[in-house]
């Protein structure tokens, strides 16, 4: 799925005090560029085993404005993400056109097929393998007949026919608390699949001792519906939310806990660490408890690099709420188990104006800064990329983490980053 697909997760009550200082008009002069007729493209996302109808037109962008050379001839770009490794055919069919199609890795630098005349007549029927990731394809047209018309996108993915697949995300990713205290996070389950997903719920898999509930919530309010510990059916292409509720019996060092997202009918969601896992704690005296969420400027929950020089940024800020006891903590951002050679800077900021406080001038190193309970200070990041960083938001991300003074993680939050398009 979509990085914004993937994070769909919602924040608690007690948090929405902060949303005020989600920073979503930040704006700053050095962030600033200009990306080229590349991202003025527009993008329609294909679901599989679905048919588009499209048109070429005299509006449209050109290949040249994708890819560069001298080809003028117009296109229609489309994006598909692909949850599972399978077998794909696209076809494209038109009684107007004579029509072409390309198949390109997500950042369109490596062409990895195209096709001009395999369907029937002169439609254009491509069939590769290809593994779990984003793709796009380009629907253009031969010199046969006119270059502009109507036409249809055909997309067959046969692992997802009459299929239930899930994938899943929680927010917060961080919780630290006192022994028998609470730990609650938001949580989605999203049926990528196209058919049904029966009993849909959540179980604890981490063998950790620990007393575990789930109920399902109201998307739009985050308040809580129905009985606790009770699954739903989630149609496909269809997402729900629950609150999952952690409470610890005994002293926990700080671990990754997994769960269990599935329906009676499909496997379980893949565990991928910080975006569906809660690194979680327990003591016996109340630690600080960061909660954290990061807001991008463009693209939700995604940064997008402009250019692979080092010197172009983008930003996203991080909100906090400390619902845990006074200490001092030290921010950092890395790129988790990923080595990407990306510049990293940040600051404190101030929740009214956005201006960097802590320092004053954002900086590569960590800030180190007292966070009183119930305070909720903000943070800026500035990104920017040394080499080309491709799509893949479950692997390429930016994690930003809140340490105490013994160097445990009492906070975390994570933003997908790529170079942009």
């Amino acid at each position: 799925m979509r990085d914004s697909e993937l994070t769909v997760a919602y924040y608690t009550e007690d948090m929405q005090k902060i949303v005020r200082y989600l920073l979503s008009g930040f704006a700053l002069t050095i962030l600033t560029f200009e990306s080229g007729k590349a991202a003025e493209c527009p993008v329609t996302d294909l679901v599989p085993n679905t048919t588009i109808s499209g048109s070429l037109s005299a509006d449209d962008c050109t290949i040249k404005d994708l890819l560069g050379g001298t080809d003028g001839s117009k296109v229609d770009q489309y994006r598909l993400t692909l949850p599972v490794s399978d077998s794909v055919t696209f076809t494209m069919q038109s009684d107007a056109l004579d029509p072409f199609l390309y198949l390109y890795n997500n950042d369109l630098t490596e062409r990895l097929a195209d096709d001009d005349d395999s369907g029937t007549g002169l439609n254009a029927t491509l069939t590769t393998t290809l593994s779990a990731g984003t793709y796009r394809v380009l629907a253009n047209s031969s010199t046969q007949l006119s270059a502009l018309g109507d036409y249809q996108l055909i997309t067959v993915v046969p692992t997802l026919l009459s299929q239930t697949l899930v994938v899943s995300s929680i927010l917060p990713v961080s919780r630290s608390v006192a022994i028998n205290g609470k730990a609650t996070t938001f949580a989605t389950i999203i049926n990528a699949g196209t058919s049904e997903g029966l009993g849909c719920g959540i179980s604890l898999a981490s063998g950790i001792a620990a007393d575990f509930s789930y109920q399902t919530t109201d998307p739009a309010t985050n308040r809580s519906v129905g009985e606790a510990n009770t699954p739903v059916n989630i149609a496909p292409g269809a997402y729900q939310t629950y609150l999952i509720s952690v409470t610890p019996v005994a002293e926990l060092s700080p671990q990754e806990v997994s769960f269990s997202f599935k329906c009676t009918n499909s496997p379980a969601a893949g565990t991928t660490t910080g975006l569906n896992t809660l690194l979680l704690s327990a003591s016996s005296v109340q630690p600080p408890d960061i909660v954290a969420l990061a807001a991008t400027v463009k693209d939700p929950g995604i940064i997008n690099l402009p250019d692979v020089t080092g010197s172009g940024f983008d930003v996203f800020s991080v909100a906090t709420v400390n619902v845990g006891s006074t200490g001092s903590v030290t921010v950092a951002a890395d790129t988790g188990s990923t080595t990407l050679d990306l510049l990293l800077l940040l600051c404190q900021t101030d929740p009214v104006t956005a201006a960097c406080i802590n320092p004053t001038v954002p900086s590569s190193a960590p800030v180190t800064t007292e966070i009183a309970a119930g305070t909720t200070p903000t943070f800026a990041f500035f990104i920017a990329g040394r080499e080309d960083v491709p799509f893949d938001p479950a692997g390429n991300r930016v994690f930003v983490r809140f340490r105490d003074t013994d160097g445990n993680v009492r906070g975390a939050t994570s933003v997908a980053v790529r170079t942009a398009l």
